[in-house]
């Protein structure tokens, strides 16, 4: 049984005027699981249209040079079946990664995600020469972090960019988690200090990254951790930094959020610019008032204690 299939294409013409432009193709295919959106390109740059311009290598979801997006979500050509991309008017869409400048059709111009990756000093630093032991935890650690592919699936779908055009992105900052948690690297403040130093705190933490990775790598948790590394190391000059501070210290101090005491945390001696933004707050009643410690406060400082203790390894 042959099936009617419309595949409509994002394409891009350096040489035209008008060069973003959208083509569609009829086809009509076996109503087979088994054929990918890839499968799909292949027969129209055979068959219908040979200009076509598109990346692939190993076709089984290892090289990841396939990275498209369909149906307007990121993911490999070659492991993403037709069947379950069609909607019901037997229509799909596809698209090159967004974040990327297109140079032909399909095809992105992945340089600005390598120049990210060099910055981040993506190698082991030796250090330590004595044996290191490897327990199960540390191993599946490494084993996850290392299995990014860098197909730029993530790449593309990170909102930071539009705040932070310098924003690494989540695959790197995947990659330098890889050599921080390393027993064997001795990059540690140095290297940190350059991701805090180029938006390890403007990840907005919307998860997009993690559902469109085609290998399950969840980049957000690798970025949390950077984060609260970087922190316990002292480095917060970063405004995200600033106001985790404020918040632990606000906490522990009296059991609730100080507004007062985030606001000078983030914006520190900056702050005296927001006086006339102050005075008509107060004059709406819109400034919090200042409240003391919270009833069981003393219990609150006990379990920091306790936290903090451990961190020292006194627990």
């Amino acid at each position: 049984v042959l099936m009617d299939v419309s595949v409509i294409i994002k394409r891009y013409d350096p040489v035209k005027a008008d060069a973003s432009y959208k083509e569609e193709h009829r086809l009509y295919l076996e109503e087979d699981a088994r054929i990918t959106i890839l499968d799909v390109l292949r027969k129209i740059r055979d068959d219908k249209d040979g200009s076509l311009a598109f990346r692939c290598s190993c076709s089984s979801g290892i090289c990841g040079s396939c990275a498209v997006r369909v149906n307007g979500h990121e993911a490999l050509a070659c492991t993403t079946g037709l069947m379950d991309s069609l909607n019901k008017e037997g229509k799909v869409i596809i698209e090159p990664l967004k974040n990327l400048t297109a140079i032909k059709d399909l095809v992105v111009d992945l340089t600005p995600m390598w120049d990210r990756l060099k910055k981040s000093d993506p190698w082991l630093i030796p250090g330590k020469t004595s044996e290191i032991r490897w327990d199960k935890k540390m191993e599946g650690s490494l084993d996850m972090a290392s299995g990014c592919i860098l197909c730029g699936a993530c790449y593309s779908d990170c909102e930071a960019f539009k705040v932070d055009p310098d924003f690494l992105g989540p695959a790197v900052f995947n990659k330098a988690y890889r050599f921080v948690i390393d027993p064997r690297d001795s990059g540690g403040k140095d290297r940190l200090k350059k991701l805090a130093e180029s938006g390890l705190w403007h990840c907005a933490h919307c998860y997009l990254c993690a559902s469109i990775c085609p290998k399950g790598i969840i980049p957000k948790d690798s970025i949390s951790y950077l984060r609260a590394k970087s922190y316990r190391m002292g480095l917060k000059d970063d405004p995200g930094a600033s106001y985790v501070d404020g918040f632990y210290h606000g906490i522990k101090r009296t059991g609730r959020i100080s507004e007062p005491l985030l606001a000078f945390k983030v914006k520190g001696i900056g702050i005296l610019k927001e006086i006339p933004f102050f005075l008509k707050l107060l004059t709406h009643g819109k400034v919090p008032r200042i409240r003391g410690p919270i009833k069981g406060i003393k219990e609150i400082r006990k379990l920091y204690k306790i936290i903090e203790d451990g961190r020292r390894g006194k627990a």
